[in-house]
């Protein structure tokens, strides 16, 4: 017997235009971990300038920490040395783009929308939710989504 597995939407909003082009890598990597069998529909990210989300720089400090958070699978690509650490607290870090920038060649610092999905394709999933509790709940958050998509499923057959 086949069963159609019907798609989850997951709509989001981001602040950068490096997240319009990354969250959905992440979000079709943390599916293909959370749930292989699941279908995810992501319409565009809608992009909201900084100056009008609630919190200002809320989202952009998260995911840059969550870089920081699991810099050693960053190690070597995009410029960035082979020997990278991540930092004792990354989320505690003020200017995590600004960090990532000094990891890298000098020739150009890092840029949301050339870097951003490169990194996120890169990120080691299990590590940066060890370390960065905003992640590990993004990624609970998406589980329980994915889990209720699942359960639904079970109760139409």
């Amino acid at each position: 017997m086949v069963v159609a597995v019907e798609p989850v939407t997951i709509a989001s909003v981001v602040e950068g235009h490096g997240e319009v082009r990354a969250l959905p890598v992440l979000l079709r990597r943390m599916a293909a971990a959370i749930a292989p069998e699941s279908f995810l529909r992501l319409p565009q990210p809608h992009r909201v300038p900084k100056s009008k989300l609630v919190k200002s720089g809320a989202l952009e400090s998260a995911i840059a920490a969550w870089f920081l958070a699991s810099a050693p699978s960053l190690a070597g690509s995009r410029r960035l040395p082979s020997d990278l650490a991540a930092p004792d607290d990354p989320e505690g870090i003020r200017g995590a783009k600004e960090w990532l920038s000094e990891q890298m060649t000098p020739a150009r610092p890092y840029k949301e929308t050339v870097d951003q999905a490169a990194l996120t394709s890169q990120l080691d999933l299990a590590m940066v939710r060890r370390k960065s509790p905003s992640f590990d709940k993004l990624w609970r958050d998406v589980e329980r989504l994915l889990a209720t998509d699942r359960e639904q499923d079970r109760y139409e057959q």
